[in-house]
């Protein structure tokens, strides 16, 4: 049983669900547009070895919306404060697609309060991925997603339901967290400055800098994955100590939670 519960950072106040007091602590972090339930089917399985966190950056879910500044350090410096202050002690990080890249920076920022990272399918050629975002075609679906925020959730979903090939409940997620989304969070990718978002994320030095037990799970490029098989032999080349999974048939958004546990599962369990 997870509460939904509030952290004060001084700057925001993040939303945040915590399971009950059975083990070490492992947080999870959102990938981009989720909020904190996109990990709904994931973390029963997880709530009666470990201490469960489970946020909502800031702009997303019941989490304070966006300031002027929109960036990846203000989720960074959050999920770091989350750990130092809520936390109070080395937490495992489970992080998805933009979560990702949180736990990747954090375990450089505060090595000793990170213990572990598993990081799900991050896009880990921040080039490839904004000149994607800057084609026509994703221009347009960036401003219509965008466009949904804040709408109903019936809304959103049949909205969302006419061009997303997920199964129903992924896209029922996602529904309820477009609806609780803050438009402005999409507005660095629309514009042409989308790197600005990135300033301080030096991808391949914090993947050398990691010295936490770290494991790469990489979905399946075929089905949507954000990781190339480059990408990896890069990861490998920069630091060997981080574990490698590819899960294949799984794509970027959580369409087998059953292999994404048992890969979690396993990894923890080596920690021990």
């Amino acid at each position: 049983m997870l509460v939904e519960k509030s952290f004060d950072t001084s700057e925001a106040v993040l939303n945040y669900a915590e399971g009950p007091e059975n083990g070490p602590p492992l947080l999870f972090l959102h990938g981009g547009v989720g909020h904190w339930r996109s990990y709904d089917e994931m973390l029963p399985a997880f709530t009666d070895r470990y201490h469960v966190f489970a946020l909502d950056f800031r702009g997303r879910g019941r989490s304070t919306r966006m300031g002027d500044a929109i960036n990846l350090k203000n989720d960074v410096d959050d999920a770091s404060k989350f750990i130092a202050e809520c936390i109070g002690e080395a937490s495992n990080v489970f992080g998805h697609s933009l979560g990702g890249w949180v736990a990747i920076w954090c375990a450089n920022l505060i090595p000793g309060l990170v213990r572990s990272i598993i990081i799900f399918d991050p896009p880990l050629d921040l080039h490839r991925l904004i000149e994607r975002f800057s084609s026509e075609e994703a221009r347009k679906a960036l401003v219509r997603n965008r466009g949904l925020c804040g709408k109903p959730v019936e809304e959103t979903y049949e909205a969302l339901r006419s061009h997303l090939p997920w199964r129903d409940r992924t896209v029922r997620v996602f529904a309820e967290a477009y609806s609780l989304c803050d438009p402005k969070w999409f507005d660095p990718w629309i514009g042409d400055d989308s790197m600005d978002y990135f300033d301080g994320f030096e991808v391949d030095e914090f993947l050398k800098g990691i010295g936490c037990p770290a494991l790469l799970i990489q979905a399946d490029p075929q089905r949507g994955g954000e990781i190339s098989d480059k990408d990896v032999r890069r990861v490998m080349s920069v630091n060997p100590a981080i574990a490698h999974v590819q899960i294949s048939g799984i794509g970027h958004d959580f369409d087998d939670v059953e292999r994404l546990i048992e890969e979690t599962t396993g990894f923890l369990g080596s920690l021990r």
